[in-house]
């Protein structure tokens, strides 16, 4: 549905103006209380049929109204009326060239329109507040087909109670660590404490190892001996009342020499022990052994054991939460990603709307990405979400160069829309700019009775800067004609 025709009557700063509009692009020109806002406002109020302004009456009018006049898809016309005064109920009433029933009220003049009022700055704006992040969602879910939403909600279901497993799971590993840390054990100790059993086990094999150590004569204990018994068979023989007959003598010597031997082949029999093997290692050992169990035995003391297999626990079902959190966003994303909107690289993340650029995801707001690109982006947002009436309210023109106009008026000739800008000019009346996109722009002036749109095609050489605003100023001069085409049959309606 395009509109054609818009009337004002005691709005606001508009007391009588009427803009026929025939173009695609409005620019809404004017210094500042001149009533650029209130033909937007005005415009809206109407397809969305409802009131946007407490106080809509002219200063010193009593009453007021504005007629907007439509051509549908189909070619119908409707006219459309939003009555207002100081004293009496806002009305609206919309009528069928055709000779179709008057609609009174509004619910079913909405339902005609369905229209979602916006603007498209005040979609870039939202994208700066918690609030603002989920409105635009909301709106970008609305572009996805009925069973790819249910399946959104059903994973965005599913993506909040695993957000808050995993915080209730957090809060666990904290508790735990928490009571740990107060005990005053550390995951060394705690790791000690768990190998106390290996340590007992392993004392009982010292204590073994030590006693057969004191219970075997090495070979350096024969050759010890040896030299222990020659010593003291010398030193009994040197003795001076000692007196030996030289058989004595003979069987003494026999008998060291027998035993000699037998400390001899007993020594020769056996091979050295190594050091780990000794009684002094041993010993150190069994020592050194039995002051890290009575550490262990300490730690036990004041720590529980449980902590340490609660802890594991929940850091073990923390990461399995955020492992599955993180497939439901992705699946979420995909779906989106995959969705037949024509607009490439919008997200929807848990936080808020995303545009994809490259292998970076920006946050969708003016900070973060070009206005005239989100600006952009957000008209393809508002034809998807307005087919009934694709009607675009930009906000400021300043938000576009020449080149970002030109592609935006690309847009809404393949799109069949109308898009409406405002420019604050110094000392300037009220004028309505049609742009064109053919390289060039017709401007055309504006009265109190009458404000009309044109477009003219422009050379095939691009003009200068200079030439646009002679072009500009000339055009300015000229009056306005009404429009003849429009429709009188619709004119007199009202």
């Amino acid at each position: 549905m395009r509109i054609e025709k818009i009337v004002f009557c005691n709005y606001k700063k508009l007391q009588n103006v009427e803009v026929t509009l025939d173009g695609n692009i409005f620019i809404i020109k004017g210094s500042n209380e001149i009533g650029k806002s209130s033909f937007l406002q005005g415009l809206q109020s109407l397809v969305e049929a409802s009131n946007n302004n407490k106080q809509p009456v002219t200063f010193g009018e009593k009453d007021g109204n504005i007629k907007g006049y439509f051509r549908t898809s189909e070619g119908n016309r409707l006219a459309c009326k939003f009555e207002f005064s100081t004293t009496g109920p806002d009305k609206f009433t919309l009528v069928d060239e055709n000779g179709g029933e008057s609609l009174k009220k509004v619910t079913d003049i909405r339902n005609i329109f369905k229209y979602n009022a916006f603007t498209a700055e005040q979609f870039v704006a939202w994208g700066l507040t918690a609030d603002g992040r989920r409105k635009q969602s909301k709106i970008v879910l609305s572009l996805l087909s009925e069973s790819e939403q249910k399946e959104f909600e059903r994973l965005s279901t599913e993506e909040k109670t695993l957000y808050d497993k995993r915080t209730e799971l957090g809060k666990e590993v904290d508790k735990y660590e928490r009571l740990i840390a107060d005990n005053n054990v550390s995951e060394e100790d705690i790791k000690l404490i768990g190998q106390y059993d290996a340590v007992v086990e392993q004392l009982g094999d010292v204590e073994k190892s030590l006693e057969k150590a004191k219970n075997t004569k090495s070979k350096e204990y024969y050759l010890q001996e040896k030299d222990k018994y020659t010593t003291a068979i010398n030193t009994a023989l040197n003795i001076p009342y000692n007196t030996f007959e030289e058989k004595e003598l003979k069987e003494l010597e026999t008998a060291s020499n027998n035993v000699l031997k037998m400390y001899d082949e007993k020594a020769n029999g056996l091979d050295k022990i190594p050091e780990e093997e000794t009684e002094v290692f041993l010993t150190d050992k069994l020592a050194k052994g039995n002051t890290l169990k009575e550490k262990i035995i300490g730690l036990k003391a004041k720590y529980n054991p449980e902590y340490a297999a609660l802890l594991k626990t929940a850091k073990t079902n923390h990461t399995n939460t955020e492992i599955s959190l993180k497939e439901t966003r992705e699946m979420k994303d995909n779906i989106f990603a995959k969705a037949d909107t024509g607009i490439e690289g919008l997200r929807i993340m848990d936080d808020g709307l995303y545009l994809q650029e490259g292998d970076n995801l920006l946050p969708f707001n003016d900070e973060s990405i070009s206005t005239s690109r989100s600006m952009f982006i957000t008209a393809q947002i508002m034809i998807l979400v307005n087919k009934e009436t694709p009607i675009l309210l930009m906000g400021r023109c300043e938000s576009f160069d020449k080149n970002s106009l030109n592609n935006l008026a690309i847009f809404a000739e393949k799109q069949n829309c109308q898009i409406f800008m405002d420019r604050v000019i110094e000392d300037g009346e009220l004028q309505v700019v049609g742009y064109s996109d053919k390289d060039g722009t017709t401007f055309t002036k504006a009265s109190e009775k009458s404000i009309e749109t044109s477009k003219e095609e422009s050379k095939e050489e691009t003009p200068s800067e200079e030439k646009i605003a002679e072009k500009e100023a000339e055009s300015l001069e000229k009056d306005v004609k009404k429009n003849n085409d429009t429709p009188k049959k619709i004119d007199k309606l009202f």
